[in-house]
């Protein structure tokens, strides 16, 4: 029996089963971007998505790098809980510039990224 998925693209979901080409594509193209661009990688990588580090993400107080690993279902998000949603993570108040590149990819990346990570 295949397992069913949810890629969540702003307001709307598409349900899919695992195989889904909608599904797979918005998920790879998050990855991507992950692994790529947005810079997520740096420091959320290895098997756990995490390099254990402790560094400064832009709130002010360097905390430990955490594991990605199921971080759809762990909300608030980041340290201080500034983000409500996955999407808000990239907004300036959840540390912005200082968080990963999120000045080189744009608005509607942020989709993609929240697909992949909810796909973790």
């Amino acid at each position: 029996m295949q397992s069913e998925t949810r890629v969540f693209l702003g307001s709307s979901a598409i349900k899919s089963h695992w195989g889904g080409a909608a599904a797979r594509s918005v998920v790879a193209r998050g990855k991507k971007l992950f692994s790529g661009e947005a810079g997520c990688s740096d420091c959320h990588s290895g098997p756990d998505l995490t390099n254990n580090a402790t560094i400064d993400v832009g709130k002010g107080a360097p905390t430990q790098v955490p594991a990605l690993l199921g971080v759809g279902a762990r909300a608030p998000f980041l340290h201080d809980g500034c983000a409500t949603t996955l999407a808000d993570r990239f907004a300036p108040a959840c540390g912005g510039a200082f968080h990963g590149n999120v000045a080189a990819i744009g608005a509607n990346d942020i989709p993609d990224l929240v697909a992949y990570l909810e796909s973790l």
